[in-house]
């Protein structure tokens, strides 16, 4: 069942932005090494892009390997693959974390069992993951209640949000079950594991030893 978060959910005000002040140079030394500085970081960019670009290479090719080499298997799944060199080496894991862009793309390729694999949650100022689905809802509204009790106490009128109500930070998130990750093999064909890739991508993480 889906929370309801309406009773917290507000949009903040943005801050104009203001012209900062310029710090004054007499001797003439910092404008160069702004400049240099703004060189150097164009070449770490530079070569962080490229570094970004063989993790993101390896990564998918690590996955598209553990597709097809554990279709069907439910246990005994290795998420990490090496690579080397007679100049080093490259470790890749398929971590059990997953990005979500779109989360009503990844409901779309995983069909019925989106249900089982995506969780709706939320985040108050603490992981509401780990309350139990049972008093979410609960949780909320008495959440609600407490802060427009404790502003009333401090003269907030009735009908407007208060400091306390305010202070509340919501961010509402879709999660992927932690049991997915070996599960995925045996649910779906190397294809469509590939094609889930695409809308709920498995983090990768490189380790370079040299």
């Amino acid at each position: 069942m889906a929370i309801n978060l309406a009773g917290l959910t507000k949009a903040m005000p943005k801050k104009a932005k203001t012209e900062k002040p310029f710090l004054p140079d007499p001797s003439g030394e910092l404008m160069p090494l702004v400049a240099r500085s703004i060189e150097n970081k164009k070449t770490i960019e530079a070569h962080t892009a490229a570094l970004d670009q063989a993790k993101s290479a390896l990564g998918q090719a690590a996955f598209a390997y553990a597709a097809r080499l554990y279709q069907g298997r439910t246990a005994g799944i290795e998420d990490t693959f090496q690579i080397g060199t007679a100049t080093g080496r490259a470790t890749i894991s398929l971590k059990n974390a997953y990005k979500l862009p779109d989360p009503e793309a990844a409901r779309g390729l995983l069909g019925e069992q989106a249900n089982d694999i995506l969780r709706d949650s939320f985040k108050i100022e603490i992981d509401a993951d780990s309350i139990p689905a049972l008093v979410q809802q609960s949780f909320v509204d008495a959440l609600i209640t407490l802060a427009r009790d404790m502003d009333a106490m401090t003269g907030t009128p009735e009908g407007e949000d208060g400091a306390v109500f305010q202070a509340i930070a919501v961010k509402q998130t879709t999660t992927v079950d932690k049991t997915f990750h070996e599960r995925r093999w045996s649910m779906f064909t190397p294809e469509e594991n590939v094609q889930l890739q695409q809308v709920m991508p498995c983090i990768t993480s490189l380790r370079l030893d040299y």
